[in-house]
């Protein structure tokens, strides 16, 4: 539950892109050369905040809230989600049993909170993995706006697993297999909080 300064949240991206851009190295000699930039886009709605992610696409994610106090710089006070733990899920969609673990194919999905919509799946979608008791899905493609609203950021952490020794049999080692996310500050606070 992404509460940012209180219930009332909105949730954008900032992509880093790349551009070319042409410098003077020295009178009347150009350089081309590219510099990164950041692209800031708004998301209204939940499914542009589902995202199965483009790895040669970053982003930050960003959670704030508009009514509130800007920094005295005058920023939009963040905090973005770092999904130190992200792992690309390789079965496809069409998949039989992809509606009872429907919430894999999401790195990160922004959805309103409801208290009803309180966990990703449960132990009986195990019965009927067709037509499961919960499919995660239904959270997003009712599409609900999601701006100025009490948010849930849904993050998904995972690693791909192959056995590699008999020694992974009857229990899986995980030394060196961490996996984490983690919400840091962005422009939250007016200089850096160490130095206080």
């Amino acid at each position: 539950d992404m509460d940012i300064l209180g219930e009332s949240n909105s949730h954008e991206t900032l992509a880093i892109k790349v551009r070319p851009v042409t410098h003077d190295v020295v009178s009347g000699i150009q350089e081309e050369t590219y510099e990164q930039f950041l692209k800031r886009k708004q998301k209204s709605s939940e499914r542009q905040a589902a995202y199965r992610f483009q790895y040669s696409k970053p982003k930050y994610y960003l959670f704030y809230n508009n009514g509130a106090r800007r920094s005295k710089l005058g920023y939009k006070r963040a905090y973005y989600l770092d999904n130190q733990g992200v792992s690309k899920f390789l079965f496809p969609d069409k998949w039989s049993k992809m509606g009872s673990a429907a919430w894999v194919k999401y790195q990160l999905a922004v959805t309103r909170r409801h208290d009803d919509e309180d966990t990703s799946t449960t132990p009986y979608n195990a019965f009927d993995q067709v037509d499961p008791v919960l499919n995660f899905d239904s959270y997003i493609f009712d599409d609900e706006n999601i701006t100025d609203k009490d948010l849930v950021a849904w993050v998904t952490v995972g690693m791909q697993h192959l056995p590699n020794s008999a020694t992974d049999v009857p229990v899986t080692t995980t030394s060196g297999n961490t996996i984490s996310f983690y919400l840091k500050p962005f422009n939250f606070f007016d200089e850096d909080p160490s130095t206080s």
